[in-house]
């Protein structure tokens, strides 16, 4: 069940995501937001810093959500294409943020969010302690599909996202592998 904070926080992304269909990101106001959402201006300052902030958090919050230690158990590509449908879902978000210059360090964070948690997880999913190379491969993974995210988002979101689930597993390396059963 999602706390009241969540439900709250998903409602403002929602009517920004259908704002965001007919305005341009920056004709868009808090106070707009607010009144057509029915959150109180005060708890959207409480959930956000700006505007801008929402679809970080929400980037971070589908991430987390879609690509967990349990959903890798299902396979790496499944946990993938959980993810990719996810962000296309709020495809208009995404392309009016993501789509931009500048961006990109999102992505980045959310590359060190992932190796932060792979790591930190491994030793109990493998048995055994990681490498200091595996811990740099993985890094390095952690990268390249930041970089493969972000110029999907800035190509228009336009492959399918069991596709873009493929093209992660197909640069898999062996490491991951070993600990999604790839």
């Amino acid at each position: 069940m999602q706390s009241k904070s969540i439900k709250r926080r998903l409602l403002i992304a929602d009517t920004l995501n259908q704002l965001l269909s007919t305005k341009e990101l920056d004709n868009i106001t808090v106070l707009e937001l607010c009144g057509l959402s029915g959150v109180p201006r005060a708890s959207f300052y409480r959930y956000f810093y700006n505007i801008r902030e929402i679809a970080v958090w929400l980037f971070e919050y589908l991430l987390e959500k879609s690509i967990t230690p349990q959903s890798i158990q299902s396979g790496w590509a499944a946990a993938q294409e959980a993810f990719y449908t996810e962000l296309l879902r709020w495809k208009t978000l995404f392309l009016s943020f993501f789509g931009l210059q500048g961006y990109d360090s999102v992505f980045a964070y959310a590359a060190r969010r992932s190796v932060e948690n792979f790591t930190s997880s491994s030793t109990i999913r493998l048995g055994r302690e990681i490498t200091d190379k595996e811990k740099t491969i993985i890094s390095y993974h952690g990268y390249v599909q930041a970089s493969l995210t972000a110029k999907w988002v800035q190509d228009g979101m336009t492959i399918p996202p069991h596709e873009m689930a493929q093209i992660m597993v197909q640069f898999l390396p062996p490491i991951m592998k070993e600990y999604t059963g790839s």
